[in-house]
């Protein structure tokens, strides 16, 4: 069965996903629908490519997901399609093709035509046309045509030194816990050293554990974890640490390292 995933910011135009899952039953009757996340935070790209690189992998080859963050398509900028790793994205132009594959490029992109998307509507006129292309294996290059170029932005990536990485916030989930662009693989690199310091700018908390489990600490007390997307998260258990310590999005994070 065809599966086609949904991530969209929180509260978006809702009338717009059902009509669209509509529009696409109408067309395709016996494709599935999973909802990966509909509470990205809004315009965070970056919130919705790291969720959706480290989750799509997850779902069958072949699977055609949906970004609806930051979504303004017209026909100046009309949206983009892309395959990787045998999957099918469907974005707008807004930097989350790049943010997505960080430094890797797609297989294949094409942009949708222009002439389309003359309207808020389009969406649910248009993309049940795509989605039947694709599962029907028609090559992208006859569904779209290939962009001269795309909004291209870095991924912010970590600073190493010789004893200490240097971060930052990509964003805040929903508890409020900082997500930062360390690895658990950057942390292994510096395994040579029996210590470590965890700090904040603008912050004197020091962290100089890794949890395993957020509860292994006591109510109110911080803690830092690579979660399950292998990303460093630092919080508060039962509490609040943006809003305590009123963090910014690419505040600095340090982790010193020691004998």
């Amino acid at each position: 069965m065809p599966l086609i995933s949904i991530t969209c910011e929180e509260n978006f135009r809702d009338y717009l996903i059902s009509s669209l899952k509509a529009s696409i039953l109408s067309k395709v009757p016996n494709v599935a629908f999973l909802d990966i996340s509909r509470r990205i935070t809004h315009f965070e790209t970056i919130e919705a490519a790291l969720i959706l690189r480290n989750t799509f992998h997850l779902l069958p080859e072949g699977s055609i997901h949906f970004i609806f963050v930051q979504n303004i398509i017209d026909e100046k900028k009309p949206p983009l399609v892309f395959s990787y790793k045998n999957h099918f994205f469907i974005t707008a132009d807004n930097g989350f093709i790049s943010l997505f594959l960080q430094d890797e490029k797609p297989e294949e992109i094409v942009r949708l035509d222009s002439k389309i998307f003359v309207s808020p509507f389009s969406e649910i006129k248009y993309y049940p046309k795509v989605v039947t292309q694709i599962l029907n294996k028609v090559p992208l290059n006859e569904i779209g045509f290939i962009p001269e170029e795309f909004t291209d932005p870095r991924f912010p990536k970590p600073l190493f030194e010789d004893n200490a990485i240097k971060g930052m916030i990509l964003y805040f989930d929903s508890y409020q816990n900082v997500i930062s662009n360390i690895t658990k693989a950057d942390f292994t690199k510096y395994s040579q050293f029996n210590h470590f310091e965890i700090s904040m700018q603008y912050t004197d908390f020091k962290i100089k554990r890794i949890n395993q489990y957020y509860h292994e600490v006591l109510g109110g007390e911080l803690f830092a974890l690579f979660n399950n997307f292998n990303i460093l998260e630092i919080g508060q258990y039962n509490g609040k640490i943006k809003e305590i310590y009123n963090l910014n999005k690419q505040t600095r994070i340090s982790i010193e390292f020691y004998d």
